[in-house]
């Protein structure tokens, strides 16, 4: 079949890895004019390395493996602790803390040359008996047999399909990635303070470069996605600067051209993606939160379950019925994460009560728990093919 993908994310990268194996003809859409390989430092849990592994990408170049993560008072007092060597020897995969460009660009070459097609901004999708069309802005059109909306939390597809657009929770990030000089440049750890205001997490990303970002409140109209507007700074030091000695000491060497700031989004998470030979994924199907670390690694569940669900299936009036499947299997696993994401955007002042404790928490079983919840990978969790006689 002829499957068209909207947007060059790591998702829809891993989707086209995935559906040009399994033998269909795969073209990508991105509105950019190349892969995307800036961009913020991100976790990814065992399943997400399965995946990649799974897709042959040699996972092990990519980053440092996670060895622990901490979670901290503003002034540096441990709260909680978790062994992730311990977790990722049950499933036989490493957790990866990585950049997000570097899968990008790690998932865009191991694709065939030709298969990313740039500068086409995806602004309208027509449904069709045998299919769809997808229309570009330059007027130009595509015929496909499937229709797949990668294409971020802004998604044209998703606004084109089910009509609505993702609800923005008054919380932003301010990020950047560089040689910044902290303990845990060369290290295996994660490490997140917890404030009223907000959140300061830290962690390496290999080669050296440290993820930073910080968390604290947002409305509509203060900024752009993308770099930020006006001096951001200020702002930075004002909510953060009385923090534990680690926290200011990034402040200090932060420059104004280091930082990006991301409005953090909701969207709602219905039963259907899409409908008739459309889905969705990835951000665009289920925007969440950065504090839950599974953004990304929910674009690559979604693209190994997609790619499952659409493996066998040669002829496009069966493309619905893999596709409903898809989303079927994915759903409960997305509202899982989801409401989890929700939740912790509310969860400082309860991780604050316990300092009462003076002593530090391990949490394995919780992070077990939120491994394998919110992975079909993990679970061998893919639905049955759709065949002729379904």
């Amino acid at each position: 079949m002829r499957i068209v993908v909207v947007g060059a994310g790591i998702g829809g990268l891993a989707a086209a890895l995935g559906l040009g194996a399994a033998g269909h003809q795969v073209e990508v859409y991105e509105r950019g004019d190349r892969l995307r390989t800036e961009g913020n430092g991100v976790i990814l849990w065992p399943g997400a390395t399965g995946i990649l592994d799974a897709l042959g990408i040699r996972v092990a170049e990519l980053g440092p493996a996670m060895h622990r993560g901490e979670l901290l008072t503003s002034d540096g007092s441990l709260l909680v602790w978790t062994d992730m060597r311990e977790v990722s020897a049950r499933y036989g995969q490493d957790t990866l803390l990585v950049s997000r460009g570097r899968v990008v660009e790690v998932l865009g070459a191991a694709l065939p040359a030709g298969t990313v097609r740039f500068g086409r901004r995806c602004t309208e999708v027509r449904h069709r008996a045998d299919g769809a069309t997808v229309v570009f802005s330059d007027g130009t059109e595509v015929d496909a047999d499937v229709v797949i909306g990668a294409d971020g939390y802004r998604s044209a597809v998703r606004s084109r399909t089910l009509g609505d657009a993702p609800r923005f929770t008054g919380v932003a990030t301010w990020h950047g990635t560089g040689p910044l000089r902290s303990d845990l440049a060369g290290g295996h750890t994660v490490r997140t303070y917890f404030g009223r205001i907000g959140i300061c997490a830290v962690h390496p990303v290999g080669d050296g470069l440290l993820h930073w970002a910080f968390e604290g409140p947002w409305s509509p109209g203060d900024e752009a996605e993308g770099r930020a507007a006006g001096p951001q700074l200020p702002r930075l030091r004002d909510w953060f600067g009385g923090w534990a000695p680690e926290v200011t000491g990034l402040l200090d060497q932060v420059t104004e051209e280091d930082v990006h700031v991301f409005p953090h989004t909701l969207h709602r998470v219905p039963r259907r993606w899409g409908q008739g030979a459309v889905t969705l994924m990835g951000d665009a199907a289920h925007a969440i939160p950065p504090r839950a670390g599974m953004g990304a690694n929910q674009a690559l569940e979604d693209a190994w379950v997609l790619a499952g669900a659409l493996r066998d299936v040669r002829e496009p009036r069966l493309a619905d019925a893999a596709l409903r499947a898809y989303e079927s299997a994915r759903v409960r696993r997305v509202r899982r994460v989801r409401n989890g994401a929700a939740w912790m955007s509310r969860s400082n002042n309860m991780l604050l009560m316990l300092r009462a404790l003076r002593v530090a928490v391990p949490m394995n079983r919780l992070a077990h728990a939120s491994v394998a919840g919110g992975s079909n990978y993990l679970n061998s969790h893919r639905p049955k093919p759709v065949t002729t006689s379904s």
